[in-house]
């Protein structure tokens, strides 16, 4: 309370001990004409904060990015951008990319703020959503021209080279790091620091993906798991249909119980015969009018005669014995 609050308060307070009631009268009424200007420097400081606040909202939208269409914050994307160019000459993983740049060749670059599903160390095994990563990364950017920006650290933990990975869209430049991330491609990283502002949009745009249940937040509780069995591609395009199912890891795997369905799962579901994959085999079952005509190397099943994958666009869940959902993909 001010102090002119106070006083006022006082002033009445001793005034009406001596029996002073016009004095108390005027007391009050300037004790209500405090608080009503105090209430409106409140109102005045609300109004501005959530004025400041709307001003940085988050706007997000379907954006046009070489030949595929990717939720990204309008927001940020800029027409001026400075960065070096470079070209993608070879893809790691989801989150590793291989550029040309300037006189280094096959110089390898970490996306800085963003960790993709494990699936290249051989000391690990393979996580939930890592092929679709790396095929996301791959089709995205192999071969493309980038531009790469840095933090005031240029190098990680392991020595590894990190880098904000941009590239063009129309005439705007957008960021592969928080792609990967809106997208449900890669998740947030905040382990190493990096740029307060950048650190503080990357945590929106993984709360956004998770909202949205893109990408692995589809299946939140595989996140971050290991599996054994993944789809690995999916071809729409001929009379011979077909879904890969491969095996990711050192163990046989009998395939007895499982099944693939297109979503949603209720619609068509194909349930495996009892058969055994090798690590690193695969299955293909075929669909379509001329299914099981091309003999791909590995087993090879006619699931029906008829088309089951949209070639608009569709999805495949792949079922353990248990009826847990363990791979998702979407095209």
């Amino acid at each position: 309370m001010s102090k002119h609050v106070l006083l006022f308060s006082f002033v009445a307070t001793h005034y009406a001990k001596n029996g002073k009631c016009v004095i108390i009268a005027q007391a009050q009424k300037m004790v209500r004409k405090e608080m009503v200007r105090m209430r409106k420097y409140i109102l005045l400081l609300v109004a501005i904060f959530a004025l400041f606040t709307s001003s940085f909202a988050i706007t997000y939208t379907n954006m046009k990015i070489y030949d595929s269409t990717l939720t990204y914050a309008a927001t940020f994307a800029y027409q001026t951008l400075n960065a070096s160019a470079a070209t993608v000459v070879r893809v790691k993983d989801g989150g590793t990319i291989v550029v040309d740049i300037a006189t280094l060749t096959n110089f390898t670059i970490k996306l800085t703020g963003v960790e993709t599903p494990e699936d290249v160390d051989p000391s690990k095994p393979v996580q939930f959503y890592s092929l679709e990563a790396a095929s996301f990364t791959k089709h995205m950017l192999t071969g493309k021209r980038v531009y790469l920006a840095y933090d005031t650290s240029k190098y990680g933990v392991f020595g590894r080279t990190l880098a904000y990975v941009w590239i063009k869209s129309g005439d705007k430049y957008v960021m592969f790091n928080a792609l990967l991330i809106i997208n449900g491609y890669g998740k947030y990283y905040p382990t190493y620091k990096f740029r307060k502002d950048y650190m503080d949009l990357f945590a929106e745009f993984q709360q956004y993906a998770q909202e949205q249940n893109m990408g692995m937040w589809k299946e939140p509780s595989m996140v971050g798991k290991a599996i054994s069995l993944t789809i690995a591609k999916i071809d729409y395009s001929a009379k011979d249909e077909y879904v890969q199912i491969k095996n990711v890891s050192n163990q046989q795997i009998n395939l007895k119980g499982w099944k693939i369905a297109s979503e949603p799962a209720d619609k068509q579901t194909f349930a495996f015969p009892d058969i055994t994959l090798q690590p690193g085999e695969s299955v293909y079952v075929h669909t379509g009018p001329n299914a099981g005509a091309n003999k791909l190397p590995g087993i090879n099943i006619v699931w029906t005669k008829k088309y089951i994958w949209d070639d608009n666009g569709d999805a495949c869940v792949l079922i353990d014995p248990s009826g847990n959902i363990v791979d998702n993909y979407k095209y």
